[in-house]
């Protein structure tokens, strides 16, 4: 009983018998041994938690943009057909289309460079009001060469949806 651990104790001190100080101190010392392990196996799992999270973040941040240049496209549409079947239903339309890649032809309308670099060609549609609107974005910093306005293009790109005018096409790529 407690005679064995008061002996074993006298041992360990170099002392005839154990004190009850003693028997504080040494249980005090051995608490304060176990919360500084206890205290730093949780800062050892907070690190590892904070590193892995940090790497999921900068891995994330910096993967390479989507872009459809390598990308099958799931659907081949005139400008009009892709206008009107938006018009039309559009939750029907992007559940086909959004975020997709797809191919478009059409007769443009009009482009802009944007400050970005990037070049915008709305394609006209059968609508008064509506058109397909291409976003190209720079290829090694420039912006990207297309047809002038009144050419027909084909191009694919990532359908984004559709805002009430327009339907739009980022990431485009000429198809030659």
């Amino acid at each position: 009983g407690p005679d064995v651990f008061r002996g074993a104790e006298r041992e360990r001190l170099g002392t005839g018998r154990a004190s009850p100080s003693s028997f504080m101190a040494l249980t005090l010392h051995k608490s304060l041994h176990d919360m500084k392990r206890k205290n730093l196996s949780i800062l050892l799992i907070v690190i590892l938690v904070a590193g892995v999270g940090a790497f999921g973040i900068y891995k994330y941040m910096n993967k390479p943009h989507r872009t459809s240049e390598n990308e099958k496209p799931v659907a081949t549409l005139t400008a009009s057909a892709l206008f009107n079947e938006y018009e039309a239903d559009e939750q029907k339309s992007n559940a086909l289309y959004l975020d997709k890649t797809i191919q478009v032809s059409g007769t443009i309308q009009e482009q802009t460079t944007e400050p970005s670099g990037n070049v915008v060609a709305l394609l006209t549609t059968e609508s008064m009001m509506g058109t397909v609107s291409c976003t190209f974005t720079p290829v090694d910093g420039k912006p990207q060469t297309i047809p002038a306005d009144g050419q027909s293009i084909t191009l694919k790109g990532i359908c984004k949806g559709y805002n009430s005018i327009d339907v739009i096409i980022e990431q485009c790529t000429l198809i030659q």
